[in-house]
């Protein structure tokens, strides 16, 4: 097994040293480059239909804070998605259960433009599906 790994990492290496980004199969036709897996990124600051925000990014981790009642979120991403949870100090609608020291809670669901700067998404409140519209375009 050892040396199967060291020649895919020979054979990888003249590759990169021939400036190829791709190979030939047995066939003689091209292999293309293995997908790489990644997250689209949020992280920066965005004008939205709930107030103006700033989102961080860490690998799959989201957090954020926006303007509107002291507005803070964390969330994950996936692809070109984010889900998570918003927390404020008031909103229109009070939660049973304290999330995060406040009773002003939802989830929300963004899912981020090909070009990453705008998203679509929603939110709700306490634990309902988020149908509520949320969208925001990137500050440049």
């Amino acid at each position: 097994m050892k040396a199967q790994i060291a020649a895919f990492l020979a054979a990888g290496a003249i590759l990169a040293l021939a400036g190829s980004a791709s190979a030939q199969g047995d066939q003689g036709q091209t292999v293309p480059p293995p997908e790489t897996s990644s997250s689209a990124s949020f992280a920066g600051d965005w004008t939205t239909t709930e107030s103006n925000m700033s989102v961080t990014q860490q690998g799959a981790d989201l957090a954020g804070t926006y303007v509107k009642s002291g507005g803070r979120l964390v969330g994950e991403v996936a692809g070109n998605q984010a889900v998570g949870y918003w927390y404020q100090d008031v909103a229109d609608q009070a939660c049973d259960t304290q999330r995060s020291g406040t009773n002003y809670w939802g989830r929300f669901t963004w899912t981020l433009s090909a070009d990453g700067s705008h998203f679509d998404g929603s939110y709700s409140y306490c634990d309902a599906d988020p149908t509520n519209a949320w969208t925001g375009d990137r500050q440049n």
